[in-house]
């Protein structure tokens, strides 16, 4: 670098009280000057002179120039480095003037002090000072302005009757900002929605300005004018089309702290600001799934049908209770209640009764919600192979999408392992058949005694005209069990007795009965035939081994309580080595 540091006397402002030819010889002493000068009005033609001979005479690439603010002068001495052919960033200032000698006018050796560091730093900067490079570029007439407050509302205006395009980014709902929340204005009172109204009728129809509401600036990249902005837009799930009309907040089961009013007030999860809001599009808040409808395998919207209930809209809830799962009679009995386990009531004091609520809407409404056939929309015919609550479910969905069904069931009844598989006294038969009556009026066909397979082939199902078919057979068979003696007479599996009782059968037991299993489907076989024995007028004498731990024990803890009062004994970390008999007949079970 080579620097040249010009002091100014400003006409005894800074000389009367800095020593500058002691100040001078200083300057000489720091690196990368090589000429120093003193003149009396160095903002003058003087001052403009000396500069340019120093310039020329010493090959100087930077100057310091030691006078009054930049404020003041500052643009003067960058138009000479300019017409120099240095560069307005050739220069720096050390404001000696009003940071030495104005203000330490009666401390002259500490102003010295002062103007000496105020140089040397000058100096210092000057070193990492290099001229921008210059480059041709387009402005685009178009401005971004951050925040739809009164200030960001009045700035877009102007600018617009300017002629210059305005994005207006507001990150609430409405524009307005905090002027929207007061009710009066200092210092003269007046209404602050009076003042604000007109601004947010003129702001919205304005043609150059293009309000963004629910946005937030991410990034800004590019240099001056031509500028790339990244927003993040939040979506208002609600249709442009709304009119403001209000009747939906009105209906919003949902209530939450208001934000706008800092929490005073409640409002719906469907909301707008006020009443003469910009835009009047309400918005609806999204939190995410709540933790019951995440735990859900079919993620019914829980918090919702509960919170109808709470308002007493019974038919509604029914419809949104149903809307992925059309077995809310079934459910509401003998679901696992995963909900439940993940409510966050739970943490305060127990779960909300998701399922008893279900059952409750099942058992009171489901009789007074019409269900109507499904219009068919496509010629397409599809085949569903299997009755169960997979065959029946894409059923319904698939009459809702317009599209003829016909069930195939290879037993004489429809629920698969909900109608063979679950004990009466667990799921009532009515409860079961109301559920899939209602499934089988969207206009669903149901062909039972039909085994697939058997008496008709897939390729038959499109010999007849089906386009697709669905095959929904369930596991209607019991795991095979690697126990000596498992083929003894006597000894049954689960879930052939159930089935054989649930279709109207009086399965075999004997006086003493071991069930081997943890499950939900050991507890029900259990429990199935301590009431088979009493029906015979035995006393029950059944017994459940299960290898591991209760912990452990995946069956419901509320059930095994109820099978214990029951009369059912229960051995934990027990299995069984042998099964043991006599003229093919169990006799006795080896543990």
């Amino acid at each position: 670098m080579r620097a040249g540091v010009f002091l100014c006397q400003c006409g005894g402002n800074i000389s009367d009280v800095l020593d500058l030819e002691a100040l001078a010889g200083h300057a000489r002493t720091l690196d990368g000057v090589v000429a120093v000068a003193v003149c009396q009005f160095l903002c003058g033609t003087e001052g403009h002179r000396l500069i340019s001979e120093a310039v020329d005479e010493h090959g100087l690439d930077h100057l310091v120039i030691a006078s009054c603010s930049p404020r003041f002068q500052g643009p003067t001495f960058e138009r000479v480095a300019r017409e120099l052919g240095l560069g307005e960033n050739a220069v720096a200032f050390a404001n000696v003037r009003e940071g030495c000698s104005f203000v330490h006018r009666e401390q002259p050796e500490r102003a010295q002090e002062k103007a000496r560091a105020i140089v040397a730093g000058a100096v210092a900067r000057a070193r990492h000072q290099a001229d921008l490079p210059r480059r041709r570029t387009f402005l685009h007439r178009s401005v971004l302005v951050v925040g739809g407050g009164i200030a960001g509302m009045t700035a877009a205006e102007e600018l617009a009757a300017a002629g210059v395009d305005v994005h207006l980014v507001e990150r609430r709902a409405t524009l307005g900002g905090y002027m929207a929340r007061l009710s009066k204005t200092f210092p003269t009172e007046d209404c602050a929605m009076c003042s604000l109204a007109p601004r947010l009728t003129s702001t919205a129809l304005d043609g150059r300005i293009r309000v963004h509401t629910l946005t937030e600036v991410e990034e800004v990249a590019g240099p001056p004018g031509e500028f790339r902005v990244r927003l993040r837009h939040r979506p208002r799930y609600v249709s442009e089309t709304c009119v403001g009309c209000g009747e939906c907040a009105a209906v919003c089961p949902v209530r939450l702290p208001n934000d706008f009013d800092f929490g005073v007030s409640e409002r719906r999860a469907i909301w707008r600001d006020f009443a003469n809001a910009v835009p009047p599009t309400f918005a609806v808040e999204k939190r995410g799934w709540s933790p019951c409808k995440r735990a859900c395998a079919v993620h019914t919207s829980a918090q919702g049908y509960v919170a109808l209930i709470a308002e007493g809209r019974f038919e509604e809830a029914f419809r949104v209770a149903t809307e992925p799962n059309p077995f809310p009679s079934t459910c509401g009995r003998i679901c696992t209640r995963l909900c439940e386990s993940a409510c966050a009531r739970g943490q305060v004091d127990e779960p909300i009764a998701i399922a008893a609520l279900k059952r409750f809407l099942a058992d009171t409404v489901q009789d007074q919600v019409p269900v109507e056939p499904a219009r068919v929309v496509h010629e397409e015919r599809v085949a569903v192979v299997g009755a169960g609550p997979a065959g029946l479910t894409c059923a319904r969905d698939l009459a809702d999408l317009g599209y003829r069904v016909t069930v195939f069931e290879a037993q004489p009844l429809a629920g698969g392992m909900l109608a063979t598989g679950i004990p009466d006294y667990r799921l009532p038969k009515a409860a079961l058949a109301r559920d899939v009556a209602r499934i089988l009026a969207r206009g669903i066909e149901l062909r039972t005694g039909v085994r697939v397979g058997v008496d008709v082939t897939i390729d038959d199902l499109f010999a007849q005209g089906f386009r697709a078919v669905y095959l929904a057979p369930g596991l209607q068979k019991s795991a095979e069990v690697d126990v000596p003696g498992a083929e003894l007479d006597g000894v049954t599996r689960a879930v052939e007795l159930l089935r054989e009782l649930n279709l109207g059968g009086t399965p075999a037991v004997g006086e003493r009965v071991v069930v081997v299993g943890g499950g939900d489907v050991a507890l029900d076989a259990a429990r199935s035939v301590i009431r088979l024995q009493a029906q015979r007028g035995l006393e029950p004498d059944v017994t459940l081994v299960y290898r591991r731990s209760e912990v452990e024990m995946p069956a419901n803890a509320g059930e095994l309580a109820e099978a214990r009062e029951e009369g059912l004994k229960v051995e934990f970390l027990v299995q069984p080595l042998a099964i043991l008999g006599e003229d093919g007949a169990v006799r006795r079970v080896r543990l």
